[in-house]
């Protein structure tokens, strides 16, 4: 047995990064220890049907992994006959069919109209970019979750749909530290598709950071992302916390961090004492923006809290975009902060931009409650 979890450690994390481009190990194992199981433990027509599942829930695994549409409509195809036959073989079956038909009829309609374009896996995770044919956009994915993307309209190219846009709340903030000051730098904790590079104004200038090369990769290919070819920005590899905390105190006028990874939380970005070091690099009118949109936590509190034991200013604001035709624009939560009232701008009395009471615990270095900003 020891033996068999060095070999399984070894393979999840030396062989499958080498072999695939996603996390496929998982569901590949799970599927071949439901097949070392002896057939007279279920008796021929148990067996038969175990074995039926497996292969079913296996290649289904693999077709959502994939992204892959043809695959879709393909596995479908052959599932209908097998769920039929089912049907009138043991009723039992019924109650494992029809759900799985649901399911993957579902993920058939939802990958129909995407293509994939890049596919890579890293040491951070796996990042894919998608056409999505039916919108005409770009998207990165990390893991499950839509990172924005870059709309193929050259109306909207400049764009970070579906979260980063003039009228989001990083665009509102934006717009309210170049209304007061010109010629400022900016620092974006978090690269994603380079897309904030098209917000700066003129005698702006924004620099990246980023840990993740893969990302890297794919939003300096103008196949994918055109928005550093037009936006020139500089890139900063290593961790954002780091690199941050290596540049000369007030020299940034913004600074925008967006650094959520498939819905993971990096909370040494988030505690104290980051924000501290993140407050000495800005200028004494500079702003802070967070994206904490989530499905999974609100940092409101949390980010309210060190705000209130530092002394800052701050807002929060839950935008829900107006409809626009052909440009996928989703709902997003954006919190800013600042040294005083006055260097929060237009924001201070703009009544999209809230600032609920604080009722949780600080995060520090060494104490950190994720179950406290957890949505249930």
């Amino acid at each position: 047995m020891s033996v068999g979890g060095v070999l399984g450690g070894l393979f999840n994390a030396i062989v499958a990064p080498a072999l695939f481009n996603n996390v496929v190990e998982y569901p590949v194992v799970l599927v071949a220890s439901v097949a070392t199981l002896p057939l007279a433990a279920f008796g021929r027509r148990k067996a038969a049907f175990a074995l039926g599942a497996m292969l079913l829930v296996g290649s289904w695994t693999w077709m959502v992994f994939s992204h892959d549409p043809s695959m879709s409509t393909t596995f479908f195809a052959a599932l209908v006959p097998v769920v039929l036959a089912g049907i009138f073989w043991r009723p039992a079956v019924l109650r494992f069919g029809v759900p799985v038909t649901f399911v993957v009829l579902w993920v058939a309609v939802s990958q129909h109209s995407r293509e994939v374009l890049f596919e890579d896996r890293g040491y951070f995770g796996v990042s894919t970019v998608v056409h999505d044919t039916q919108n005409n956009v770009h998207l990165l994915y990390h893991g499950t979750t839509n990172h924005g993307g870059q709309s193929q309209n050259p109306k909207y190219s400049r764009w970070m749909v579906p979260y980063h846009y003039p009228g989001s709340p990083i665009g509102q903030a934006w717009k309210s530290v170049t209304a007061r000051k010109q010629n400022f730098e900016v620092a974006a904790l978090g690269l994603g598709s380079g897309g904030l590079a098209c917000m700066a104004a003129p005698g702006e200038h924004v620099v990246f950071y980023e840990i993740d090369p893969v990302v890297q990769t794919l939003a300096t290919d103008p196949s994918l992302f055109t928005f550093l070819r037009d936006c020139p920005a500089d890139i900063v590899m290593g961790d954002g916390r780091l690199m941050v905390a290596a540049e000369p105190a007030g020299r940034f006028g913004l600074m925008v961090v967006d650094v959520f990874g498939s819905d993971a939380l990096p909370v040494h970005l988030f505690t104290r004492e980051a924000i501290e070091v993140y407050a000495q690099k800005m200028t004494p009118d500079g702003l802070i923006v967070f994206h904490i949109s989530s499905r999974f936590v609100d940092m409101t509190p949390m980010l309210a809290a060190i705000a209130d034991q530092m002394g800052w200013q701050w807002r929060v604001q839950n935008h829900v975009p107006n409809p626009l035709p052909g440009v996928p624009l989703e709902p997003t939560r954006g919190f800013v902060m600042a040294p005083t009232v006055e260097a929060l701008g237009g924001l201070a009395t703009d009544p999209r931009w809230a600032a609920p009471p604080a009722r949780v615990d600080v995060w520090t270095d060494q104490r950190a409650d994720l179950f406290s900003v957890m949505t249930f």
